[in-house]
C-alpha cells in the first residue's frame, strides 16, 4: 500500500489555500492550535474528546446530548456525553484532517475503530503501528506508544479548512480534505 496524502475527515474536498490559517486565525483571536495526541480506540463508540482540548470550538447539542445519552467508562460509570464539536487538524505532512468529535469528560482524544469502520475504511494494527485505509490507500498512521496506537496531529483553528464545507458527521468520517 502507497502513503496517501489525505488525512481523516469529514466533510467535502476543497482546494489548498495557504492563507487558510491565517485567516482562520484572524477570525478566532481567543484560540491558540496546540499540539494533541489521538488514540485510536478499538473499544470506543463515538471519537471522543474532552472539553479542555477544544476550547474556541463551539459545541453544539448532539442526538447523545439532547437525549441524557452517556458514554460507559472503562470501570462502568457514566460519562456525559456534552454535545459535538467539528475538529480541524494537520498532521505536519501536509494533509488537513477534519472530524466530528462527541465531548465529553474523558482523559484523552479518542478515534473510534468501528466509527472508521463504517465509513468503509479498514484499520490495521501491527506490533509498531495502526493505519487506516481508504481506496488501497493509507490515510492516517498511528505509531505505537506503549500499549496505545496514538497519532500527534495540531489542532487547529475552528475556521480553518471551513472554506466550502458542510458541518462534519458521523457517517461521513474519513475523506481526503486537499
Amino acid at each position: 500500500l502507497k502513503q496517501a496524502q489525505v488525512g481523516i475527515a469529514c466533510c467535502e474536498e476543497e482546494e489548498s489555500d495557504p492563507d487558510d490559517d491565517a485567516l482562520a486565525a484572524s477570525h478566532e483571536p481567543s484560540f491558540h492550535e496546540k499540539r494533541v495526541q489521538i488514540a485510536m480506540d478499538s473499544g470506543a463508540g463515538k471519537n471522543v474528546t474532552p472539553p479542555e482540548l477544544i476550547e474556541g470550538y463551539a459545541v453544539q447539542p448532539s442526538y447523545g446530548s439532547r437525549h441524557n445519552k452517556h458514554f460507559v467508562a472503562a470501570n462502568g460509570g457514566k460519562i456525559l456525553n456534552l454535545g459535538e464539536a467539528t475538529l480541524n487538524f494537520n498532521d505536519g505532512a501536509g494533509s488537513k484532517l477534519r472530524s466530528n468529535f462527541q465531548v465529553a469528560e474523558v482523559s484523552r482524544m479518542l478515534y473510534s475503530v468501528s466509527q472508521i469502520c463504517d465509513t468503509e475504511c479498514e484499520v490495521h494494527f501491527n506490533k509498531s503501528e495502526g493505519t487506516v485505509i481508504k481506496d488501497n490507500k493509507i490515510i492516517a498512521r498511528f505509531p505505537r506508544k506503549g500499549g496505545l496506537y496514538v497519532m500527534e496531529t495540531t489542532l487547529k483553528a475552528p475556521a480553518a479548512h471551513q472554506k466550502g464545507s458542510a458541518k462534519a458527521t458521523d457517517q461521513d468520517f474519513i475523506r481526503p480534505v486537499k
